[in-house]
């Protein structure tokens, strides 16, 4: 969609004024605890085992769906963090099955893409590290 907009803006020239959000959820689809849950469990792998590893162990896996939505519901339903709250049963299910319909394939596209941008901030970070 994102695309999309661009090039209509593009092509039309029009001015979009872009309001923030008024609600903590669904800044992309996803809700804001899924978001920072995950963001959790990338820090935590990538400070225990680096970068590298989790493109390895991790990245690729979710590629070649060696692993997929059953590995995100056992990282964000089961506590890894002291002070952090996982997502209840209850939560995650409500969370792939939308409103009496089911949508694990759409939700576990949402979660590879908030998992790989995360990937993604962070090697540049590095980079630019480096390059100072």
């Amino acid at each position: 969609m994102r695309l999309l907009w661009t090039q209509w803006i593009f092509e039309y020239k029009i001015l979009v004024d872009i309001l923030p959000l008024e609600s903590e959820e669904l800044g992309n689809g996803m809700p804001l605890r899924v978001e920072r849950l995950i963001d959790l469990v990338f820090h935590d792998y990538v400070n225990e085992r680096g970068l590298d590893r989790f493109r390895r162990d991790i990245l690729v896996r979710l590629v070649r769906k060696d692993i997929g939505l059953s590995w995100f519901k056992q990282k964000l339903t089961k506590r890894i963090f002291e002070d952090i709250q996982p997502l209840t049963e209850d939560e995650w299910n409500e969370l792939v099955d939308n409103e009496g319909k089911s949508v694990k394939t759409e939700r576990l596209f949402e979660l590879n893409l908030i998992i790989a941008n995360l990937y993604r901030l962070k090697n540049i970070e590095k980079t630019e590290e480096v390059i100072k």
